[in-house]
């Protein structure tokens, strides 16, 4: 992956696994641009949702864990590693969260 000009660019072909081990074949470029997505901290997280096929990028935290995070935040992703297979979870609101088909392919750090 490269970033320029604010858009970032996942090259085919690739191969992306999913928390649950399920495997996608990228045939085609794809690219997101990620202006003023980049967190405060200069952090950003980078998935491949399988579900979509599109990229996603998100300013959140990724926790892998057996047990939910203390401070599982809306728009945080938490890989549950107490089950097999894996499952990702997403916090979409306070009192929920969904199972989503994420890899997550990169973090961009631009403190």
């Amino acid at each position: 992956m490269k970033c320029k000009k604010f858009d970032l660019t996942l090259h085919a072909p690739a191969v992306c696994t999913t928390a649950n081990g399920k495997t996608y074949k990228i045939e085609e470029d794809k690219t997101l641009n990620i202006s003023g997505l980049i967190a405060e901290d200069g952090s950003l997280n980078v998935f491949y949702n399988a579900e979509s096929g599109e990229l996603e990028a998100y300013a959140n935290k990724v926790t892998i864990s057996k047990t939910e995070p203390e401070d599982f935040a809306v728009l945080d992703v938490w890989v549950d590693t107490s089950v097999k297979p894996y499952k990702c979870l997403m916090k979409i609101s306070d009192t929920e969260n969904v199972e989503k088909q994420l890899v997550w392919n990169a973090v961009i750090d631009n403190a």
